[in-house]
């Protein structure tokens, strides 16, 4: 018995050097439990990409087999980014400590993207928006074909060795990996919401790409990704607001106010330059709704930040 690696081409894109990961488990418990199928979409020179699945076919329990399933995995992993949906606390530490177990060297994850991290970090900033998998595939238009569940999945791994299991589950991971292409897309769409070119600013032609707002009672701190970074700090302070910038990150630190709709409390900035409120509550220039118990308002603090950043 051997591992079993099956490769298909597809014409889903990704950007050069990236590749989604999906594990199929016999469990939640990493220490414990093992991993028994790795579905890969990986990138391919030019366009469309490879689909590869890698699978231990007696379902975890040949040591021999764990070793070349795992240290396969890490062969086409090496030097990729790794796009996941929940992987940092599933799938990327699950591997690890496969890798680990088996006395194989760790991966370099830090540049890995997890798309449902990403989006708990900004749901705030979105319109009403699903954080299950199966609900963002289905607003992504894609429907799935298998109708195995997790627990299903994971109770097959003994039979692997059977063609028709393993086909199902087979299935299952396929789906898994082409659903995650299809939200990663969603979300991208949805980054685009809260990103901002600007041609003429102090930075010279940048993008703000908005990444998190914290606050207190009185005041907000937002963060945002700046491109191309800048090789020199600096700062600008104005009563409207300051600014402060390295590398590539950009912070905008606020003073609010504090106002009322329908006994609902909305916090408030004041605007350097008359922008229409973005918010519901349509405040009048030069106001802006900066948040609420429900919502943080995402393109009004990027036309704050464009407005600070004016020469």
């Amino acid at each position: 018995m051997e591992v079993i690696e099956l490769r298909e081409e597809s014409d889903l894109d990704l950007e050069a050097g990236t590749c989604l990961l999906d594990l199929e488990t016999t469990g939640l418990r990493r220490e414990e439990d093992r991993i028994f199928l790795v579905g890969l979409l990986v990138a391919k020179e030019g366009e469309g990409s490879d689909l590869i699945q890698v699978y231990d076919p007696s379902g975890g329990r040949d040591d021999r087999l764990q070793e070349g399933l795992l240290g396969r995995t890490r062969d086409l992993l090496r030097g990729r980014r790794i796009l996941t949906y929940n992987g940092q606390a599933f799938d990327l530490p699950f591997l690890e400590a496969g890798l680990k177990r088996v006395g194989l060297p760790p991966l370099n994850t830090a540049s890995s993207l997890d798309l449902y991290a990403w989006l708990r970090s900004r749901r705030r900033f979105l319109d009403e928006v699903p954080g299950r998998l199966a609900d963002l595939e289905k607003r992504s238009g894609f429907l799935r074909t298998d109708r195995l569940s997790g627990r299903a999945v994971a109770r097959s791994a003994p039979m692997m060795a059977h063609p028709e299991v393993a086909d199902l589950v087979l299935g299952h991971n396929r789906d898994d990996l082409v659903g995650t292409w299809h939200v990663k897309k969603l979300l991208d769409r949805m980054a685009g919401t809260l990103r901002m070119d600007l041609e003429d600013s102090l930075l010279g032609p940048c993008r703000l790409d908005l990444v998190r707002l914290e606050k207190t009672a009185n005041r907000a701190r937002v963060h945002f990704l700046l491109t191309p970074p800048q090789e020199m700090k600096g700062f600008k302070n104005s009563s409207f607001g300051d600014l402060a910038w390295e590398g590539d990150h950009l912070a905008m630190d606020l003073a609010l106010t504090g106002g009322y709709v329908d006994d609902d409390p909305v916090r408030l900035a004041v605007s350097p330059i008359p922008f229409p409120d973005r918010s519901p509550y349509a405040f009048r220039p030069p106001l802006l709704a900066v948040y609420d118990k429900k919502r943080d308002y995402g393109q009004n603090l990027l036309r704050l930040a464009a407005s600070l950043l004016k020469k």
